[in-house]
């Protein structure tokens, strides 16, 4: 999620978006361009890190 569009969301019935997943039975390759043009970072872009607080902190043993 992109920061404040959950919030913005709110109250919304609809929105004009357009979601699109590909299926592939193979691994995607990128091209010589799209390897270029590709940022790294992109899929992190978004988070913030934070310090757990004690109710935020789980045990799973």
């Amino acid at each position: 999620p992109q920061p404040g569009l959950a919030e913005k969301a709110i109250g919304l019935h609809e929105t004009g978006e357009l979601a699109v997943m590909c299926d592939t039975f193979n691994p995607l390759k990128l091209s010589k361009l799209a390897l270029e043009l590709d940022d790294g970072k992109y899929a992190l872009s978004w988070y913030e890190p934070h310090e757990p607080t004690e109710a935020g902190l789980t045990s799973h043993l």
